[in-house]
Formats: structure tokens, C-alpha cells, sequence
């Protein structure tokens, strides 16, 4: 018999297993948190994670990677207190928004942190600021319920 405690599969440094982590600890649920290094690509690890990469989260034996699909997954698998809104068309308003910041804003944020060329960080910094820019003029839609409601009340 598999263990009714989800096991959760991270890295601390990973922003898309952040967004995992942050959604068990709002809901409430008892997790083993397991840190593991993403860049050795063992077998045992490649039998939890296909990819190699996390976050993973593995409940009942089974294993559920990418951090939005992990996060769903968390949301239908325990009910109470919803992350995401049951109407279909605020659930995939909140999918929109959440891809845009996967490929638009944290691309740069990390081309920030990790180019050496000043001018090319500077170019990432811009970006990243237009991004938020498109991102927080997109928060002023009024919606009957999004991800933002919760956060910031």
C-alpha cells in the first residue's frame, strides 16, 4: 500500500517548485518535503521525475511534474480551501496570466541574475520591468474571483 502523505520533490533555488510548495503550505496538507539536486540525473531519480527536473510530487505511488500541472493536481485532489476558482472562464484567465509569468518574467528575472555582460543584464532588466508592467496592469480586470483576490485581499 502506498502512503497517503504526498511526497514533494524540490530544489529551495527553483521558482516553478516554489509555486508547488507555496500551494501545500496554503492548503494545509502534510508533505515530505525531499531536496534533491536536479543536475544529477540518477536512475533513481529519473524514475520519480521522467524530466529530471522539479518540482515532483508523488502521491499514492504516483508522480505529477511541472509546476502548474502539480499545482491543479493539488487543488482537485484536496478540495478545501481552492487555489484556483471553479469557473472555467477565471480558471483559465489565472492559467494565462500564471504562463506569462513562466515565460515572461522569469526568463529575464534569471538572465539578470545570471548574465556577466552588464549591457545584457540591463536588457533582461527591461524586460522583466515591461513584463510586470503588462502584469499588474492586467490585475486592475475586475473579475468575480482570481488568484489575487486571495493574496492580497
Amino acid at each position: 500500500m502506498s502512503d497517503p502523505k504526498p511526497k514533494f520533490y524540490t530544489s529551495w533555488f527553483c521558482p516553478f517548485a516554489q509555486r508547488v510548495w507555496i500551494a501545500l503550505l496554503e492548503k494545509g496538507i502534510d508533505f515530505e518535503y525531499i531536496e534533491v539536486d536536479p543536475y544529477k540525473k540518477t536512475p533513481e531519480w529519473l524514475s520519480v521525475s521522467p524530466r529530471g527536473l522539479v518540482p515532483v510530487l508523488v502521491h499514492q505511488g504516483k508522480s505529477v511534474y511541472e509546476s502548474s500541472i502539480c499545482i491543479e493536481y493539488i487543488d482537485e485532489e484536496w478540495p478545501e480551501n481552492r487555489i484556483l476558482p471553479k469557473a472555467p472562464y477565471q480558471r483559465a484567465y489565472e492559467r494565462m496570466w500564471s504562463d506569462h509569468i513562466t515565460k515572461k518574467i522569469i526568463p529575464p528575472f534569471f538572465a539578470m541574475l545570471l548574465k556577466q555582460d552588464p549591457e545584457l543584464r540591463q536588457n533582461a532588466k527591461k524586460e522583466m520591468s515591461e513584463q510586470l508592467l503588462v502584469l499588474t496592469k492586467a490585475m486592475r480586470i475586475p473579475l468575480d474571483h482570481t488568484f489575487l483576490d486571495q493574496w492580497l485581499g
